[in-house]
């Protein structure tokens, strides 16, 4: 069986990217965001894309839209790849503001009680559970080139389990999801082969040589 391969790419830019601003579903991409969609579809010309998959974000809808054009496939958006869930208390807020330390900071902190919700935000906790069920559901996917789109969060989150395990120390966890650096349109490739001893490997992460220039 060949190892099937899922291209995770981190949405393009918008501006609340820019503003360091907490964002909602609703969210475009800038300018920019649309010439960073563009590139990518030099990126995936030589890759016979089978299935794409995209958080239901307008901003992940977009950034897909070109490649998926020149594919000729059918996106399917599902809330299982939104970022995570900062709630109504931090939507459209700046993340160096008041309440989006102290979220952050609580949400660090109680890491592993699964109780805690800061307003109705998503805790450590059941992000990593629905991660558990991401990766279930790219390794369900169809065909043997998968293309995705999703977020920072849940790009870092997935790398991080793949390299330290399914259950990493919560905190260390949060960090890795909060802190972690992946650039706007950039791909993170992973295989998936359960004939392995670890079935899921990364190939690489957070490749930006199609958007040189841009």
């Amino acid at each position: 069986m060949a190892a099937k391969h899922i291209y995770l790419v981190r949405h393009g830019e918008t501006a609340d990217n820019r503003r360091w601003i907490h964002q909602l579903l609703d969210v475009s991409l800038s300018a920019k965001g649309k010439r960073q969609a563009d590139a990518l579809v030099g990126a995936f010309a030589a890759i016979p894309l089978d299935a794409a998959i995209t958080s239901d974000a307008v901003r992940a809808v977009e950034t897909a839209q070109p490649t998926v054009s020149a594919h000729k496939l059918a996106p399917v958006p599902n809330p299982l790849l939104r970022e995570l869930h900062r709630g109504v208390l931090l939507e459209g807020t700046h993340h160096l503001s008041w309440p989006s330390i102290k979220g952050s900071l609580l949400l660090f902190l109680r890491a592993s009680d699964r109780s805690f919700h800061f307003g109705n935000g998503e805790n450590i906790l059941e992000f990593r559970d629905r991660l558990a069920r991401i990766l279930d559901l790219l390794a369900r996917a169809p065909g043997e080139q998968v293309f995705v789109v999703t977020h920072r969060g849940v790009i870092n989150s997935l790398r991080y389990v793949l390299a330290h395990g399914s259950t990493p120390s919560p905190r260390r966890f949060a960090l890795a999801a909060v802190l972690g650096h992946t650039e706007n349109a950039s791909i993170t490739e992973l295989t998936y082969d359960p004939s392995r001893t670890a079935p899921w490997r990364i190939e690489r992460r957070d490749d930006t040589r199609h958007l040189r220039g841009l």
